[in-house]
């Protein structure tokens, strides 16, 4: 399996994260960096995306001898090297797994950094999630690439509903954002929804889930080896109960945020 992303020094997001959730999942990441962060719990300083060209040179030498079978995709960082993934991937032939990170979740001084332009975004949401084999996404994300309300099951499955249309195979409903008394998540595809009822946990403070989730889901699907609907349903139910399960139990490791501890699934 094969994650692109940013890479976070604190470990609780971000490529160290991919790495930690796939090993959880029994599987094998290897990794692309797209964008440096200078980061911890307590905060995101800075981003500096990594140059096109020494992503191209990363990504092309790794897949060369070792061809992944599922690609997840986190912060990808500037236009160029989003360019550059949706070239890839309008020749991948694999799953794809897309987590569309905007902004480090850790706060600085009360605001989330941005790890996209608006430019890429654009190219997001044109040239790369009409691969997709599942989008993960909580509400903000699902509003802002559907151009529709998701602030509750009902209106993230309508969202979900538009993007599949538009070329996403599922979507992955995440409800961490919405203020409903339950967190049920929710893979919606074209004519079908299944629903993972979970109660709602105080977890405002816990850093990474978006990342943890999207690669645990992954690196099930690895493990499977397969991309047909009930995988795809198996391998998501799996990832939230493995990740609802870390989530009772954080661990802190600085000031800041706290962070999740993925176990063997």
């Amino acid at each position: 399996m094969l994650a692109i992303g940013g890479l976070d020094p604190s470990g609780g997001a971000g490529v160290a994260m991919d790495v930690a959730a796939v090993a959880g999942a029994g599987a094998h990441a290897c990794v692309v960096v797209s964008a440096l962060t200078v980061q911890s719990t307590a905060g995101c300083a800075d981003v500096e995306p990594v140059a096109a060209s020494t992503f191209r040179a990363q990504l092309a030498h790794l897949v060369k001898a070792q061809p992944p079978d599922v690609v997840k995709l986190g912060a990808l960082g500037s236009e160029a090297v989003t360019e550059a993934v949706a070239e890839f991937v309008a020749e991948y032939t694999g799953m794809l797994v897309v987590d569309p990170v905007a902004a480090a979740s850790v706060a600085h001084e009360g605001t989330g950094r941005p790890l996209a332009t608006e430019a890429s975004r654009a190219v997001l949401r044109t040239k790369i999630l009409p691969h997709a084999t599942v989008l993960c996404a909580n509400g903000p994300e699902l509003a802002s690439l559907a151009g529709l309300p998701a602030f509750d099951l009902d209106s993230a499955v309508l969202a979900s509903r538009a993007l599949v249309a538009r070329g996403v195979r599922a979507v992955y409903a995440k409800a961490g954002h919405w203020t409903t008394s339950a967190a049920d998540d929710a893979l919606v595809f074209a004519d079908a929804t299944h629903v993972f009822p979970a109660p709602r946990l105080d977890v405002a403070d816990v850093h990474g889930t978006g990342c943890a989730l999207a690669s645990l889901l992954a690196g099930r699907l690895a493990l499977l080896g397969n991309s047909d609907d009930a995988s795809l349903v198996e391998a998501s139910r799996w990832a939230k109960g493995v990740l609802f399960r870390a989530l009772e139990t954080p661990i802190v490791v600085g000031e800041g945020q706290r962070v999740v501890r993925i176990e063997q699934g």
